[in-house]
């Protein structure tokens, strides 16, 4: 599971539509359907998860799943700094993502200020293998 290195950046704000709901990881699939549903016109990039919960616990995750637009969205979310890393692989390879990230804010002096993002550039929909998905993860940060 190749990770790209951390680079800190400045997410500017955006109006999104979509679902949040307290489910199990496992069923996130359903969201995307639901939050799809929500969009008026072609979204503005590809979808993404904020997961809410600063404990986790993959059995109850308070998830939202969001499609960027470019029109008067449900929400917008706020700009933000983040460590930003880019995951290619399978979604279940996550974890050691996750870890070289936190491990990296640790070393430099960052905290997650929540919530946490992942943005699917390539995933199912693609028709590729999952060892062929690519997905930006975005911790969003703040001195310690």
């Amino acid at each position: 599971m190749p990770i790209s290195e951390v680079v800190v950046k400045d997410v500017p704000e955006m109006q999104v539509v979509g679902v949040r709901k307290v489910i199990a990881v496992r069923d996130i699939g359903t969201l995307f359907g639901e939050a799809g549903r929500q969009l008026r016109s072609k979204p503005a990039g590809p979808p993404m998860a904020i997961y809410h919960d600063k404990e986790w616990d993959p059995e109850k995750a308070d998830i939202e799943v969001v499609f960027p637009v470019t029109v008067r969205g449900q929400q917008i979310l706020p700009a933000t700094k983040v460590a930003s890393v880019t995951h290619l692989g399978a979604y279940e390879d996550f974890g050691s993502t996750y870890a070289a990230i936190f491990g990296w804010m640790s070393r430099e002096g960052y905290v997650v200020a929540y919530p946490n993002r992942e943005i699917y550039l390539v995933g199912p929909e693609s028709g590729r293998k999952p060892e062929e998905y690519v997905t930006e993860i975005q911790v969003p940060i703040r001195p310690a």
